[in-house]
């Protein structure tokens, strides 16, 4: 059992993974581009949107295989 003195270091974790240099390198390029009047529900929208689509494309390609090849 830990002690209570002993402080939490989880808000000074810094995760680094696999893919984390080309993460930042795209945050730092893409973020930038993206214009001011769009703001994250904006983008959250657009993903709830993106995952009806291929729910819908799933479905499509359930009948024919030949959609899946566009």
């Amino acid at each position: 059992m830990k002690s209570s003195k002993e402080s939490f270091g989880g808000d000074k974790k810094v995760g680094q993974s696999l893919l984390s240099g080309p993460e930042n390198r795209l945050k730092n390029w893409a973020v930038p581009r993206i214009p001011p009047g769009i703001e994250t529900y904006h983008l959250t929208l657009t993903t709830l949107l993106w995952s009806v689509g291929n729910v819908i494309a799933g479905f499509y390609a359930k009948e024919n295989l030949e959609f899946t090849r566009l």
